[in-house]
């Protein structure tokens, strides 16, 4: 037990000396910590946090996958799904919403933020 708890410092303090990036040295359970808050920020209709949590914390996951807990995955491939379905929710909405706003009428209007002029 006392040799890996001496492996896994001396991983660390290499790591620290190898690497700029800041959770390259933080604790497994502060990433874990941060992939789960991302996740949650990123279900309150905020799914650019989702891609955020994805790309900031995937090389990491990948390089110290021996130490981190499986969850911290799960959230990170949670986060890239619900970013894709997001993502292909709003441009639907908004190619939709551009091609038949003015059919819609008095509806398209009311929904709109602005209004362009026409002649």
């Amino acid at each position: 037990m006392a040799n890996e708890t001496q492996d896994t410092q001396q991983q660390q303090q290499q790591r620290s000396k190898d690497s700029k990036d800041p959770l390259d040295v933080a604790k497994p359970e502060d990433i874990l910590l941060m992939a789960k808050w991302y996740f949650i920020l990123g279900c309150a209709f905020l799914p650019f946090m989702w891609l955020v949590n994805f790309v900031h914390l995937y090389k990491v996951s990948q390089r110290r996958k021996h130490e981190l807990s499986p969850s911290v995955s799960t959230y990170l491939w949670m986060s890239l799904g619900g970013c894709i379905v997001w993502s292909i929710i709003i441009f639907t909405w908004l190619g939709l919403y551009q091609t038949n706003r003015t059919q819609w009428g008095a509806f398209g209007d009311a929904i709109s933020i602005n209004l362009p002029l026409g002649q």
